[in-house]
C-alpha cells in the first residue's frame, strides 16, 4: 500500500504514514494495513517504528473519506472496531512500538502517540484532542491514552481542546523523550541501537 511505506531493516519494522498531503491522516485502509503490519512485525522481529513522512506525524482520521453518516451498525464495523483493532495490535504487540513524533499529532494520530510503549517527540511536535471541535466523542482516542496520562488529564484534554507542546506531553505522560528540531532521527537510532 502507498500510503504506508514499510520498511524492514535489523529486525526492526518502520512503518512510515505517506499521505503528506493529508497531514498523514488515516483512512479505513491505513487502519486495516497498518493494523496486519503491527501484528506480522510481531512475529518476526525486534520492534516496531510508527512515524510520519513529511512535516506532521499524523493529524487523525480523514473525514472526507468517511462516506455519508452510516448507520450504528456500520460505524461500529466500519470505524470502530478498526480504531480498537489497531490499539489492541499496539498494545498486545510482543516487541515495542515506538512512536517517533514530529509535527502534528492530533486526534487518532495523538492516541496512537500515547498508545505506543515508547515515544520520542521533536520539540516542534503538537498533541491534540480536537474531536469535540466536530461534536465527535473522543472516547476512542481517550480509551488509548487514559492508561497513560490518567482520567484527569484524559478529561482535561477532551474537553478543553488544549494543544499540548512536546514538553507539556512528556510531562503528562504521552511522551517519553523530548529531542531536540531535527534531532529525531539520531535519536532514535540510538534507541534503536
Amino acid at each position: 500500500m502507498n500510503e504506508i511505506q514499510i520498511e524492514h531493516s535489523n529486525s526492526v519494522t518502520t512503518l512510515t504514514l505517506h499521505r503528506e498531503q493529508a497531514g498523514n491522516m488515516f483512512d479505513l485502509p491505513m487502519i486495516h494495513e497498518m493494523t496486519r503490519q503491527i501484528l506480522a512485525a510481531g512475529d518476526h522481529g525486534d520492534a516496531v517504528v510508527i512515524r510520519g513522512h513529511g512535516p506532521n506525524f499524523c493529524r487523525g482520521r480523514d473525514p472526507s473519506t468517511a462516506g455519508p453518516q452510516p448507520s450504528p451498525i456500520d460505524l461500529r464495523d466500519r470505524v470502530l472496531s478498526p480504531i480498537m483493532g489497531l490499539y489492541d495490535a499496539i498494545r498486545f504487540c510482543p516487541v515495542p512500538v515506538i512512536a517517533a513524533v514530529k509535527g502534528d499529532a492530533l486526534g487518532l494520530g495523538c492516541a496512537i502517540a500515547g498508545i505506543c510503549d515508547i515515544t520520542l517527540a521533536d520539540e516542534s511536535s503538537v498533541f491534540q484532542l480536537p474531536e469535540m471541535e466536530y461534536n465527535l466523542p473522543p472516547t476512542l482516542a481517550i480509551s488509548a491514552i487514559v492508561e497513560r496520562v490518567g482520567k484527569k488529564t484524559a478529561g482535561f484534554l477532551a474537553y478543553s481542546l488544549t494543544k499540548l507542546d512536546a514538553h507539556a506531553a512528556q510531562a503528562v505522560g504521552l511522551v517519553n523523550t523530548v529531542v531536540p528540531r531535527g534531532q529525531l532521527d539520531t535519536a532514535l537510532q540510538s534507541l534503536l541501537g
